[in-house]
């Protein structure tokens, strides 16, 4: 079962993430494009991961190799 402080960092990204993929939604929908939504994507992605690390202060070895490797993939 997670901690009360994992529940927290994982209701804090849900937002963040639902915020920026709603306002890109809304630009993409306006221009009728999805070039700024695919890149907000990515650029959500990027941003959630340094922010679930300072958030839940990471300080295993195991936390900052995965946040480094999907940080990898998401700026490919």
């Amino acid at each position: 079962m997670a901690s009360a402080a994992t529940w927290a960092v994982l209701k804090k990204a849900l937002i963040l993430d639902f915020g920026i993929q709603g306002a890109g939604f809304l630009i993409a929908a306006a221009l009728k494009t999805e070039k700024f939504y695919d890149l907000a994507g990515a650029g959500t992605g990027l941003l959630l991961l340094y922010k679930s690390m300072q958030w839940g202060r990471a300080t295993f070895l195991r936390q900052k190799i995965q946040t480094g490797c999907a940080a990898v993939w998401a700026a490919r």
